[in-house]
């Protein structure tokens, strides 16, 4: 786990001070802040487009309700939303989440781990590999307190939990100090996922393990294409919003996941979502016009 005198600046990579409230970079003359025990290590240089991302993502996120003011909903995820507006949603993660937790538990074995949670959000997950003794770090530029690292104010403490305000391509940590990191529903906001895919290997221990969860592939790139115009449509119609096409996210294929693994030691594997979400593609098809997207859990090792 990352102790205090571990973290590294996230422009020049030099070790950071500890401050009283704070790191400090003496290479950039940079310092960083810590607000409600999150250190926030969001380059300054950075902060105009992740607010503004930030204002368009937490105005859709409350349009659309997502949270609670109970800490019960977020121990319970993703077994059952208690508040019963999101249940399909969550239903499609338990399966990606089981699906992973078993290859989890074989890799891990009895051994403690060091595991980073990358787009960790309300912190579900970080939790419970923390409650089964993992040193878990969960990774976020989000600090809502109902949809962000700001709920970790209302968890039960853990000793073995460390919350930080990052972003994926500029992470405060040392290489090779992670056994597992996961991009947990999170890897589709990058506009390019191989190459941060790639940018975040060097962070794993030898044969340390990246896990993708819940992003959105296609076996044809138009299909993406087209979900990601739907999805800046539906922003516009639903939300009135305009969302930007930086921000829209993107998606991955097999195709290009196989030229991957020529690099990479990549292995897909599927969760059995059941019948019923079967049926919901095949109608999703017909009404949407494109392929509905497939959630493999994808386990990506470097070659030896």
């Amino acid at each position: 786990m990352h102790g205090d005198s571990h973290w590294v600046c996230p422009s020049c990579r030099q070790g950071l001070a500890r401050g009283d409230q704070d790191f400090v970079c003496a290479a950039e003359s940079l310092r960083f802040s810590t607000h409600h025990d999150i250190p926030d290590f969001i380059l300054p240089s950075r902060r105009p487009e992740i607010d503004e991302f930030l204002r368009i993502y937490q105005e859709v996120r409350r349009s659309e309700q997502w949270g609670s003011e109970a800490i019960e909903y977020y121990l319970r995820l993703p077994y059952e939303d208690l508040t019963g507006k999101h249940q399909w949603i969550w239903n499609i993660r338990r399966k990606t989440y089981e699906c992973f937790l078993t290859d989890f538990r074989q890799h891990a074995g009895s051994r403690s781990l060091t595991v980073a949670d990358l787009g960790a959000g309300s912190c579900w997950l970080s939790h419970r590999l923390a409650k089964e003794g993992h040193h878990v770090l969960a990774v976020d530029i989000n600090t809502d307190i109902h949809d962000g690292l700001g709920v970790l104010s209302r968890f039960p403490s853990l000793k073995n939990f460390q919350p930080i305000r990052a972003e994926f391509n500029f992470l405060p940590l040392t290489f090779a100090s992670c056994d597992v990191m996961i991009f947990n529903s999170s890897l589709h906001y990058s506009n390019k996922p191989i190459e941060l895919i790639t940018k975040t290997l060097p962070f794993l221990k030898d044969r340390g393990i990246l896990y993708v969860l819940d992003s959105p592939m296609y076996n044809r790139p138009e299909n993406g294409e087209i979900m990601i115009s739907q999805k800046i449509e539906s922003f516009r119609k639903n939300h009135g919003i305009e969302l930007p096409p930086k921000h829209a996210g993107s998606y991955l294929t097999f195709e290009v996941l196989a030229n991957v693994g020529d690099a990479l030691e990549l292995t897909v594997l599927k969760p059995n979502y059941g019948v019923q979400w079967h049926g919901r593609r095949f109608m999703s098809r017909i009404f949407s016009g494109r392929e509905p997207a497939i959630f493999a859990v994808l386990k990506i090792r470097r070659r030896k």
